[in-house]
C-alpha cells in the first residue's frame, strides 16, 4: 500500500474533512453557476426590456409625427388667402388629410384667438363649442416660442367620449400676434392598445408621462391614474436625470418592485418607462436554483454520510489491527513481551548499529523458578 492510501486509512478523521472540503468545492462550483445563471436571467430581461421600449417609442413618435405633419398641414393653408376664400366643403378637404380620420385620433380644431371653434374636421359648420380654458389654448396664447405642445389629458367636450390629449401649434398672424390655435386631439386608448399588445410578465409594467410627470397611460390599466402627477417620487426623479437609463425601483403606484428602463422619446415632451417585476425576472431561475440546490445538497449529504460510515469502519478495523498486534507481540498469560518481540527490537537496535555506529550490548538475566510466575 502507498504511502498517501496508508495515511488516509490509519486516520478515520482524514477521510470525513476530505469528504467535507470536496463537498465544500462541489457547493462553491454549485453557487458560482447559479449566480452565473441569475445574471443571464437578468440579461435576458434586460434585453427584452431595451426591445419593447424602442418597439414603443418607434410607435409613438412615428404617430405623433404623423399627426404633427397634419397640423402643420392646416397651418399652412390657413396662411394662404386662396384656400380661406374656397367652398366651406371643399376648404374641408382641402385642410384636412387622412390622417384626421385615422383610428385613435380625434377631431383637428382650428380655434380662433377667442377660444371658439372656428373650423372643424369632424362638422360643417364647426360646433360651436368654447375651448379657451383648455391648457393647450393658454400657453400658446401666452408664449409664441411653445412649438408643438402635449396637453394633459382631457375629456373631449366635442364627443363627450374617450379620455385624449391634444397636440397643439400656434397660428401666428404676420404682425406676430396671436390668431389661434390648431390642435389635434388623440384618444388614450391608442396608448392603451399599444401597451395591451406587449408582453412584460404578470408583474409588469408601462408607463408613458409628459416630462413634467404628469400620467398620460399605464398598464397595468386604472383610470385612476390617468393625469396623476409623479413628480416629487423617487423614480421620476431618476427619469428627468439623464434622456435614458436603467434601474431597480419601487413603483409609487403599487408599491411593487421592479427593474426599469426609461427613455425620453425624441423632439416631444415624453417619457416612457418599461418595468419587469423581479419576482417575473427570476421566477425561472428560482425554480432551476430549486433543483440544482436540491440535487447538489442530496449529493452532499450522501457523499459525507458515506465518508462517515467509512471512517467508522477504518476505525474499527485499526482497532482490531492493534487488538492482534498486540496478541501476536505478547505472552498471553502473563502479558510479557515474547520471543517475536525481542527478536524485532534486537533487530531494529541491530540495524541502528550499523547505521549510526557504535557497539551494541546485550543482558541476559536467568530468572529460577520462572514457573512460579506462570
Amino acid at each position: 500500500m502507498s504511502e498517501p492510501n496508508n495515511m488516509v486509512t490509519r486516520r478515520p478523521n482524514l477521510i470525513i474533512a476530505i469528504s467535507g472540503v470536496l463537498a465544500s468545492a462541489i457547493l462553491a462550483l454549485a453557487v458560482w453557476v447559479l449566480a452565473q445563471m441569475h445574471d443571464d436571467a437578468l440579461r435576458r430581461a434586460q434585453d427584452s426590456v431595451f426591445n419593447v421600449s424602442l418597439l414603443v417609442e418607434r410607435d409613438v413618435s412615428r404617430n405623433l409625427e404623423i399627426y404633427d405633419l397634419s397640423i402643420r398641414t392646416v397651418i399652412d393653408g390657413l396662411k394662404q388667402s386662396r384656400v380661406m376664400q374656397l367652398d366651406p366643403a371643399l376648404r374641408q378637404m382641402v385642410l384636412f388629410d387622412g390622417s384626421a380620420s385615422a383610428k385613435d385620433m380625434g377631431s383637428i380644431l382650428v380655434i380662433d384667438e377667442t377660444g371658439y371653434i372656428a373650423i372643424d374636421s369632424q362638422s360643417l359648420p364647426p360646433r360651436h363649442v368654447y375651448l379657451g380654458d383648455r391648457d393647450y389654448f393658454k400657453v400658446h396664447r401666452d408664449s409664441p416660442s411653445v412649438g408643438l405642445y402635449v396637453s394633459r389629458p382631457f375629456m373631449p367636450r366635442t364627443t363627450g367620449a374617450d379620455m385624449s390629449i391634444g397636440l397643439s401649434r400656434r397660428i401666428t398672424r404676420p404682425d406676430g400676434s396671436f390668431g389661434g390655435v390648431v390642435v389635434g386631439t388623440m384618444r388614450l386608448k391608442y396608448f392603451r392598445s399599444l401597451f395591451d399588445g406587449m408582453n412584460l410578465g404578470a408583474g409588469g409594467s408601462m408607463a408613458l408621462m409628459l416630462s413634467d410627470g404628469t400620467m398620460l397611460m399605464r398598464r397595468p390599466y386604472d383610470p385612476k391614474t390617468i393625469g396623476i402627477n409623479l413628480m416629487g417620487t423617487a423614480n421620476y426623479s431618476r427619469f428627468v436625470q439623464q434622456p435614458s437609463g436603467d434601474f431597480f425601483g419601487t413603483a409609487a403606484i403599487d408599491g411593487v418592485e421592479r427593474w426599469y428602463a426609461f427613455r425620453h422619446i425624441d423632439m416631444y415632451p415624453l417619457i416612457l418607462d418599461v418595468a419587469l417585476s423581479t419576482r417575473d425576472i427570476y421566477v425561472g431561475w428560482r425554480r432551476r436554483a430549486w433543483i440544482i440546490g436540491s440535487l447538489i445538497g442530496a449529493l452532499n449529504l450522501t457523499m459525507i454520510a458515506l465518508a462517515v460510515l467509512f471512517a467508522q469502519q477504518i476505525r474499527r478495523r485499526l482497532i482490531a489491527e492493534e487488538e492482534l498486534r498486540t496478541l501476536a507481540s505478547t505472552d498471553g498469560l502473563t502479558g510479557v513481551d515474547n520471543r517475536r518481540t525481542f527478536e524485532q527490537s534486537a533487530e531494529n537496535e541491530w540495524r541502528r548499529v550499523h547505521r549510526n555506529g557504535g557497539s551494541l550490548s546485550m543482558l541476559l538475566i536467568d530468572v529460577d523458578s520462572f514457573k512460579g510466575f506462570n
